[in-house]
């Protein structure tokens, strides 16, 4: 019961990153009327995440694993109900905002939470099903697009979301069994001692946590409908349809993700996955777009996806974690909202094979990365994993 009401913060996630998608669609030329508030709607909730970030996941060792997703799950609720309800650019930008608020505070303690709960040889499957259910709520995001399509019912989904997040708010707050749940003791009151081992694991945990955004996943999952519109590959309906693809091949892959992590490891998965996405994006580049685009994805799902999450959660030292894979998490929200302020103009300038080789760049900086840097953490134990990262030092 427990890993439910976790993992539902993880849904909300993926949900709220994919849903508005189909919104801007269906707003284009009513009240998002240019491409400029487009990106202002879709990037305010990657402002709330840095709020989220600082405000909430930063005290996340003060406030405890519960707490904070209780927190989260109120924001998440708020945010969606404003926004159902918004007929003016300023409310749904606040609803957003405050979506991301909880985002930020989820993001940071989902995968933590269950790493610490989890035993070491199951960890990074456990630790993956924070990524599959963000896959699954980025599919059922994109499947109610397309099934509000010919209605335009937009605000339903949001409805939805508040449903959701009630009830994870409702299971924080009420489960007898998450209150009982052991929380490691930590040092919260001193501040972080910059040793080489903490300070080798935190630069591992920038670079990685960056590397997921700037190869491009945010700008497909954003922009999806927008991107087959903007190559004159479909009409809007099939286009959101199109979207439902992109959904369903990244949930299906990443249980393959889950089901290998904890068997081939977490370096050969990155390895052979952004090789993958380097094959998508240059077979979309030859033409086949839709071709490369699932390829892009069914890769992303076997490796940037899960993987990172999953490092994320293990390389830093017990008495800091939540602060150190909160500054991670950080970077990785400033570079997706970098992708979702930029990806639109940086098409209008220069196409989308500008955009995409932009993305294929970064993919061969991070295989060189993880070949060289990373260290292998599979079937390891936390403190395994710390005294690795000493001995390095």
């Amino acid at each position: 019961m427990i890993y439910i009401i976790i993992v539902i913060a993880s849904f909300l996630i993926g949900f709220n990153f994919s849903v508005i998608s189909g919104t801007i669609v269906f707003l284009q030329d009513v009240i998002l009327k240019t491409p400029f508030q487009q990106e202002v709607v879709v990037g305010s909730l990657l402002i709330g995440s840095f709020l989220g970030l600082i405000c909430i996941a930063s005290f996340i060792d003060w406030f405890g694993r519960r707490n904070s997703l209780v927190i989260s799950y109120a924001l998440y609720f708020s945010g969606a109900t404003l926004f159902a309800l918004s007929d003016t650019i300023d409310g749904l930008v606040v609803g957003r905002l405050l979506t991301g608020i909880a985002l930020g505070a989820s993001s940071v303690v989902a995968p933590m939470f269950l790493a610490e709960i989890s035993q070491k040889e199951k960890r990074g499957g456990i630790v993956s099903l924070h990524q599959l259910l963000i896959t699954i709520g980025i599919l059922v995001g994109y499947l109610a697009n397309y099934l509000i399509d010919e209605t335009g019912a937009w605000r339903t989904p949001y409805a939805f979301s508040a449903l959701v997040s009630g009830l994870g708010l409702f299971g924080a707050v009420l489960s007898k069994k998450f209150h009982f749940t052991h929380e490691p003791q930590r040092d919260t009151k001193k501040l972080i001692i910059l040793t080489p081992e903490i300070k080798r694991s935190l630069i591992l945990g920038i670079i990685l946590a960056s590397l997921q955004q700037v190869t491009g996943i945010n700008a497909i999952i954003f922009y999806a409908p927008t991107l087959l519109l903007q190559e004159g590959i479909a009409s809007r309906d099939i286009a959101l349809f199109a979207s439902v693809g992109i959904g369903l091949v990244n949930f299906i892959m990443t249980i393959f993700a889950i089901y290998f992590i904890d068997k081939l490891g977490r370096k050969p998965l990155l390895v052979y996955g952004s090789t993958g996405m380097i094959l998508g994006l240059i077979i979309s580049l030859w033409g086949f777009y839709e071709i490369g685009t699932l390829l892009y994805i069914a890769s992303f799902a076997t490796s940037l996806g899960p993987v990172v999450w999953v490092y994320l959660a293990e390389i830093y030292p017990e008495r800091y974690r939540g602060r150190l894979l909160t500054i991670a998490a950080f970077f990785n929200l400033f570079f997706n909202a970098v992708i979702a302020f930029t990806s639109l103009n940086i098409i209008d300038r220069v196409g989308v094979p500008g955009l995409y080789g932009i993305f294929i760049f970064f993919l061969i900086l991070g295989i060189f990365f993880t070949l060289r840097f990373l260290p292998e953490t599979q079937g390891k134990s936390l403190e395994d994993i710390e005294h690795i990262f000493k001995k390095r030092s």
